[in-house]
């Protein structure tokens, strides 16, 4: 793959953006369906999927007002 065109770039980039997310979202969602567990309780995977919409959200409007034009 020849690196100097850009668009071996934008394709790099569009690949570590899809991974990066795969590989870290199992490390978090442990942390996150404990919190607000006491004593055996149930785990939280309400919380989980709120947590999650919430950076699905944000993630959209990052994009929304950071992308300027789309060529």
């Amino acid at each position: 793959m020849n690196y100097r065109h850009p668009q071996c770039r934008y394709l790099a980039v569009v690949a570590f953006a899809q991974k990066i997310p795969s590989a870290v979202a199992p490390l978090i969602a442990p942390l996150v369906i404990t919190l607000g567990v006491s004593g055996g309780g149930e785990k939280n995977y309400t919380q989980l999927y709120l947590v999650g919409a919430v950076l699905a959200l944000a993630g959209g409007l990052i994009v929304k007002f950071k992308v300027k034009s789309v060529r």
